[in-house]
């Protein structure tokens, strides 16, 4: 048995616009067009007949909720923290429509969707993103706001391990316990896990932004956690918090 351990930084790109049109089909027959039109590459037509109601109906059916939490700087001077809760969900066991819900610090929440296309017949993910209108949340949604002025995706000198990225990686490799569960069932893959670096190196706000299950999930988040004191991130001489994003995979 063996264990590869990988470690990026994560950032996310600028989204771009597009509107959304209310629907009165039911679930399945949303379903049903999601699947004609997305087969035909008509993304604008599936959308427009996508109502609330249905994207919950698919979700609960075909996909689940993860969570990613991001901050950007716009002009070197505003920063803004978003909450984003990925939607994934899937028709046919195959991944149809990916949505987010966008918390932004100053209360206001939207929609986003990734644009789907059609190749060889397997579905693809353009790099680019649409959005679509401005929506209210539901009651059952988590809304947690950092401080969005403490914290930073990137800085003038980024938080370092003890010993730096090869000491990271053989920390992981060393802690890190395949679990007996995953093992049984040979679950393999990427855990993503997010985490900030407060400004005494402490890690704090661990969370899995997406797991694999059997154990994988959870045995990353202890190993994070557990983790001794990074040197803190600097902004400007001062330290600063700095979030990070790290894929760890769990290969048999």
């Amino acid at each position: 048995m063996r264990q590869l351990i990988v470690i990026s930084l994560m950032l996310f790109a600028p989204l771009s616009h597009a509107q959304e049109s209310k629907s009165v089909l039911s679930p399945s027959e949303t379903i049903s067009l999601w699947h004609e039109a997305l087969t035909k590459g008509d993304y604008k037509l599936a959308k427009k007949h996508t109502s609330r109601t249905s994207r919950k109906y698919i979700k609960n059916n075909f996909g689940s909720l993860k969570y990613v939490s991001r901050i950007y700087q716009n002009n070197s001077k505003t920063i803004t923290y978003t909450k984003r809760v990925i939607e994934e969900e899937k028709i046919n066991g195959k991944n149809a429509i990916v949505t987010y819900l966008m918390h932004y610090s100053d209360g206001t929440i939207k929609r986003w969707i990734d644009k789907l296309f059609l190749e060889r017949g397997q579905w693809k993910v353009s790099p680019k993103f649409v959005r679509s209108s401005d929506i209210t949340p539901d009651s059952d949604k988590e809304t947690h706001i950092l401080d969005a002025s403490q914290v930073f995706e990137t800085v003038e000198q980024m938080p370092e391990f003890p010993g730096g990225q090869t000491a990271l990686m053989q920390y992981l490799a060393k802690n890190i316990k395949y679990p007996i569960n995953a093992k049984a069932k040979g679950i393999t893959g990427k855990v993503f896990v997010s985490f900030i670096i407060d400004r005494e190196g402490n890690v704090t706000n661990a969370e899995v932004l997406r797991g694999i299950g059997g154990g994988c999930d959870q045995e990353s988040l202890r190993v994070i956690n557990a983790m001794p004191k990074w040197i803190p991130g600097k902004q400007r001489g001062k330290n600063v918090l700095v979030q990070y994003n790290l894929p760890i995979r769990f290969t048999l």
